[in-house]
Formats: C-alpha cells, structure tokens, sequence
C-alpha cells in the first residue's frame, strides 16, 4: 500500500523535483506581497492526490460503500454523513426497495411528494408499504410511500475514498481515549491506518513509528486501536506542548495501476499552475494522456453491471482535449 510519502515523493520525482519536500516551491502559494507562503508545496500535492482519487472512484473505481441509518420515518433520506455519491439499492428492514424515477412516479401517482394513504401499484395491487425509491438531487435519495414506521434503512453504492493528510490534534489526556481536532470534513474513515508525529514528544500512549488503526470517529473526536476493531488506545497525564499531528495515509492504492496515477494527476495540475516553466509545460499533454489511458484501462476492467444505463460508471472517462 503506497503512503501519502510515496505518493508526495513519485509526484516530485515525475516534476524533477529533488530533495526534501519542504524545499520545493513548485505548489507553494504566497500571500501576494512577498511575505509567508500561506500555502506549501506538500498541502498543494495532498488536495491534488485527494482530488485525483475522488475522481477515478467517480469514474473508473468501485468503492463499495454503506450507510445505515436507525430509526428512520419519513421519505428523504439525506447521504451528506457517508462517502455515498451513487446509490445503487436501497432496503428498509428486510425489503429491498426497487428503484425508479422521480418521473416515473409522478406518472402513477401526480402528488407523490406529499402522498400518504393507500398506494395503487402499476399492476392493480395497493401498498401502504415502502416500494420505491429514487435519487432526488445530490447526495439526497427519497422513499415513496414513506416510512411510517420506524424502521432501519441501508444503502448501498459507490463511494468516495478516505481523505490522505495531516491533521493537527488535541488529545484530552488524563487516561481519555478522545484524540480532538476538526474532522466533520474529513472523510477519514473506520479502520482507516494513521500513525503520529510531533515536533517535540507525543501524550503517554501513542508512539512515533506505531501504526493505528481508527476506532470511531466524529466530527470533533477521533479514537484508535493499535489492531482493527481492538482496544481504544488511552491517552494517559498531561499533554506535552508542541504541535502533535495525525498523518492519514492512502487506502486507495492496491496495484501498480492505481499507485502510478495519483502522482501523475498531481503533477499534472502542478504544471498547470506553472505553465511559465517551459520544461513543464512540455509535459502537460504526456501526463493527461497518461492519466486518461489509465483511467481507461480500470474502466475497461469494471464488472460490466457497473457500466449499464442509470448504473454509475455507464460514461466511460473523459477524452483530454487534442492539442492544437
């Protein structure tokens, strides 16, 4: 499994960058009047590698994703806590509900949004019961009829990958397995390996070196296990000053395909946003076709359920422009 250090050190690698990667100015961006760089190179290649992993799992990977939701009554169901960007079925208890379309429904029944009582079915028979379901707008799908009852609702679909980065903490110390920080947009997830740096000496309990693995997470705490699914890892005494900081590596990178990728997009978008160095933007057209075929080749591979109509990979990749 390629680390957010791999990835960051292909990437400089393929720009010709050497040394460390504190040294390299290629994504640094100043603040407009020659004073402190308020954006550094290795933030710059961490949202290019992240936006590039998004974007083959929105168009040639299947990252297979699930939420579950307790206690639900109603009809919209909104997918904004879970990696969802394409549902693909949808149960609520025991039954699978069959999908359909907003139109569809509006056909069979014009006030379906607002509908309640006894549904006619297509083939004559009646419901009261959950039947249909369909995408309403992004990252929201609906129930129709409505979930009267309170009842457990699982989807299932297409998801994004885990967020690669490093994130500033504040564990709480004094035997709290609660390490702080801002998460609510980070889409760091179960299970997810981390381990931990410091610019002077982590809080009794977590070591420099030691793989993590995450135990839960919410929007202001996480915790960790030092196996999957083991004991939460317990922060004892006092935290020493510094800053101490979680580093999220890559889940994304299973074969030599999608590990060469990554780079090759984020050196892509470096060379765009330096199109004044001639040496780099004599490698623009290499990269994109080199990303594009890429992308293609996992295409090709999907099962072909996956690439069906109303299925989420029906599009093949898009084609880079053709240079004039």
């Amino acid at each position: 499994m390629a680390t957010l250090a791999d990835l960051r050190n292909d990437t400089l690698l393929l720009l010709n960058e050497v040394g460390a990667i504190g040294n390299s100015s290629i994504g640094a961006l100043p603040d407009g009047s020659g004073g402190t760089t308020i954006v550094s190179t290795t933030v710059t290649i961490d949202q290019f590698i992240n936006e590039a992993a998004a974007e083959m799992a929105r168009s040639c990977v299947y990252i297979p994703t699930t939420l579950s939701t307790a206690a639900f009554t109603g009809s919209v169901l909104s997918l904004s806590t879970s990696s969802i960007w394409s549902p693909m079925s949808v149960t609520v208890g025991t039954s699978v509900l069959q999908h359909t379309s907003d139109l569809r429904l509006r056909a069979w029944q014009p006030n379906f949004e607002t509908f309640t009582g006894t549904f006619t079915l297509p083939n004559g028979g009646t419901t009261t019961s959950p039947t249909y379901w369909y995408k309403r707008e992004p990252q929201t799908l609906a129930i129709f009829p409505a979930v009267a009852t309170s009842s457990t609702v699982v989807v299932y679909g297409a998801g994004l990958p885990p967020t690669t980065g490093i994130y500033v903490i504040t564990p709480t110390g004094g035997g709290s397995a609660n390490i702080g920080g801002t998460y609510g947009a980070v889409s760091l997830v179960v299970n997810q390996p981390v381990y931990f740096t410091t610019t002077t000496s982590l809080p009794s309990g977590l070591n420099v070196g030691t793989t993590y693995y995450i135990l839960t997470k919410t929007a202001t705490n996480i915790t960790v296990s030092l196996t999957i699914g083991g004991a939460a890892v317990t922060i004892a005494g006092a935290i020493p000053a510094g800053v101490h900081s979680l580093n999220a590596d890559s889940l994304f990178a299973p074969d030599d395909v999608l590990r060469n990728c990554l780079p090759v997009y984020a050196a892509y978008k470096l060379a765009m946003k330096n199109l004044d160095d001639p040496s780099l933007a004599a490698r623009i057209q290499l990269w994109q076709q080199w990303w594009f075929d890429s992308t293609m080749r996992l295409w090709n591979q999907l099962d072909s359920s996956l690439k069906m109509d109303g299925s989420p990979y029906h599009s093949p990749p898009v084609t880079p422009p053709a240079v004039k």
